[in-house]
């Protein structure tokens, strides 16, 4: 399923009208929640969703096809999907590569940020489906 940020997301259920349910269905099986306890899930939640702070490991839990490698100074995540799309992380920084570009910046915030961050840089995400 292709990703969004908050944004788009909104638009594209407004206008085409996109299920509501499919994005809360997909945010519990990130979040390892049953198909019950979604029941009371609104925009807010989908809101608080995109809104959570960031962590690294975030690639490999919520997008397909990403594969993180350790090292002393940073860690690679390498799309087995696409091999021309590599994230590098540091304690300081984040830096995209593509073949749209590349570039170096301060973590992103929120999941929100960080997926806009791909899309600027060309980077494809999809929502791992498990």
């Amino acid at each position: 399923m292709k990703v969004y940020n908050y944004l788009e997301w909104c638009l594209l259920n407004q206008k085409e009208y996109v299920k509501e349910q499919e994005m809360l269905n997909l945010i519990a099986t990130l979040e390892h929640k049953k198909s019950h306890e979604i029941a009371y899930w609104t925009y807010r939640k989908i809101q608080e969703f995109y809104s959570q702070k960031f962590r690294p490991e975030m690639i490999v839990e919520y997008f397909e096809g990403w594969e993180c490698m350790v090292s002393a100074d940073f860690d690679t995540y390498e799309n087995t999907i696409n091999t021309l799309f590599n994230i590098l992380i540091s304690n300081e920084w984040i830096t995209y590569e593509s073949m749209k570009c590349n570039f170096t910046i301060v973590h992103p915030e929120n999941l929100n940020d960080f997926i806009r961050d791909c899309q600027r840089a060309g980077i494809e995400l999809q929502w791992r489906v498990k």
